[in-house]
């Protein structure tokens, strides 16, 4: 995918966004943005802001879930990558 099908393909930019807190666990995908998409191989740099929630209540089980903090997606990230389970 070249840098216009990226912003021009209808939802490309939610897509990655929500693919992404699936992936780290974000429940607030305002936390994450896209700051800026690099020629090539599309590098996309994202910048994701601290939760102001330590924690999100699933509505339908009612089963609280701790917001992770930048730290731990940080760790998680990391780990992702070393193991080859990211991408």
């Amino acid at each position: 995918m070249n840098i216009s099908e990226f912003f021009l393909s209808n939802n490309s930019i939610t897509n990655f966004i929500n693919n992404l807190c699936a992936l780290l666990n974000i429940v607030d995908t305002s936390r994450v943005k896209v700051v800026g998409v690099h020629s090539g191989s599309v590098s996309v740099t994202t910048v994701i802001t601290p939760s102001s929630v330590t924690s999100t209540t699933n509505e339908t089980t009612n089963v609280t879930v701790p917001e992770p903090t930048l730290s731990t997606i940080s760790t998680t990230l990391s780990s992702m990558i070393t193991s080859g389970t990211y991408g």
